[in-house]
């Protein structure tokens, strides 16, 4: 009989998936119920998709159980059902829970990884050669400080949005975007929270097998099956919302939001001297840069994640992404960037904003983290700013310091970078060029995001 009971099983399984197939077809990944304030429950703003998942799910169970008592009534003997049989029921709703996971997995991050979404570093070919160094610092002078004055060297600055206006584009793209995300994760922490009720299903089944043996004189139950699907659902669940907390952040920062961070900022549109002021900064404007382009984000966050843990690492995922954009600004955004050590109190300023946005207030910022945790995130730029600030004597030192990898001394990629992004370093890239050559072929394509924080 065990065969054709698997053989039943798996024909039950398929018979199943189509149904689901029809209901992840016709998803919108819009909040089940979308008056959040009234429905109370984290989750109501998972998608429609899960609830038919869960539903099918019950029903295989009960299905599976119904069957065999049927059987036991006909026959007015307790028909056995092996533990196996059991454990292999349980293996398939595993298995196609993995697979719907898997499948929302790659509608998430469209089959990307996070950090496939950031622009590509320069190479800094041009100092691999003897006269690179000299041509690659007389590009700042070409080029000025502006992005919009390089691309209009190219007949291009014309077609380019006005950059308050392309703030509100960008930003009503994040947190669209970011909506989507939080019903997708939504939706995984709701299926994670019903495998509880699916393995009660399962012993409640179980129970009634154990209670049909027993009404017959005699008789004695099987052994009870080792139910794991709590457990390892969980386990499986956990993994994929680690993915998907870490690629939050990215989509939304390296993608959505990449012309004011990695075009824009620090690269004031018809800046025609390397002596003028830098920006625009996060702090540019009113509101502030930095919330007009994630108040939209952090705000369908708050809204579409009641669970405070949650809510904190999709938070946080946000916060190193933003460190990453401008670190990866600061230290890899030649040529349309260049900085002297006075630039170092703008950066500064921006990352205490950077800092202040997303701290946690009582009764105002309710999506914002612990500050010590907020801290840990933008502890990287503090290394920076400190080396930006430092004349560029000492700057010289600094690098030659790392470079011989010295105890307490900085960080050799990062030191590095910000010699070549100061507006006075040629001499020191000259003296030091077999050196930073190599460092090239070595050099991180991140510096912070996908971090856990405990590890900061």
């Amino acid at each position: 009989m065990s065969p054709l009971v698997r053989t039943w099983i798996s024909d039950l399984t398929t018979r199943f998936h189509v149904t689901l197939t029809e209901a992840w077809e016709s998803e919108s990944w819009e909040p089940y119920s979308s008056i959040m304030e009234m429905s109370g429950g984290e989750g109501e703003s998972h998608g429609a998709v899960v609830l038919s998942l869960v539903t099918l799910f019950m029903s295989m169970i009960e299905a599976f159980f119904d069957h065999f008592k049927s059987m036991a009534e006909a026959a007015a003997f307790p028909v056995s059902i092996r533990p196996e049989w059991v454990s292999d029921m349980e293996d398939k709703i595993l298995k196609s829970f993995s697979t719907f996971l898997n499948n929302l997995l790659k509608l998430f991050t469209a089959e990307r990884a996070w950090h496939e979404l950031m622009p590509p570093p320069p190479t800094y070919a041009a100092i691999s050669s003897d006269d690179g160094v000299e041509q690659f610092f007389e590009q700042f002078k070409r080029m000025g400080r502006g992005i919009e004055k390089g691309l209009a060297d190219k007949g291009l600055g014309k077609k380019r949005t006005p950059f308050d206006e392309a703030v509100v584009a960008v930003a009503a793209d994040a947190a669209r975007s970011a909506r989507r995300m939080c019903v997708q994760v939504a939706s995984v922490l709701y299926c994670k929270e019903k495998l509880k009720a699916l393995t009660a299903a399962f012993q409640r089944g179980w129970d009634g097998v154990v209670a049909r043996v027993a009404s017959f004189e005699g008789r004695t139950a099987p052994p009870p099956p080792q139910l794991a699907l709590h457990e390892n659902g969980a386990i499986v669940a956990d993994a994929f919302l680690e993915r998907m907390y870490t690629f939050f952040g990215a989509k939304l920062v390296f993608e959505d939001l990449r012309r004011p961070l990695f075009d824009d900022l620090y690269s004031q549109p018809s800046r025609e001297s390397l002596a003028a002021e830098m920006g625009p900064t996060l702090g540019t404007g009113e509101p502030p840069l930095v919330r007009r382009l994630l108040d939209g984000v952090l705000f369908t966050v708050q809204q579409l994640t009641p669970s405070r843990p949650v809510r904190d690492e999709l938070v946080w995922s946000v916060l190193t992404a933003t460190v990453e954009a401008l670190m990866r600004v600061v230290l890899d955004g030649e040529p349309s960037r260049s900085f002297t050590a006075d630039d170092a109190e703008k950066l500064a300023a921006d990352v205490k904003l950077l800092q202040d946005y997303v701290v946690a207030r009582q009764g105002e910022v309710v999506y914002g983290l612990p500050a010590e945790v907020a801290g840990r995130g933008t502890r990287p730029l503090h290394e920076v700013v400190a080396l930006m600030r430092q004349p560029t004597g000492e700057l010289r030192s600094e690098l030659r310091r790392a470079l011989d990898g010295l105890e307490g001394a900085p960080d050799k990629h990062i030191a590095w970078r910000v010699v070549l992004h100061r507006q006075d370093g040629e001499p020191i890239v000259t003296e030091h060029r077999a050196e930073l050559r190599d460092l090239l072929r070595r050099s991180p394509g991140q510096f912070v995001h996908g971090k856990r924080k405990e590890e900061s």
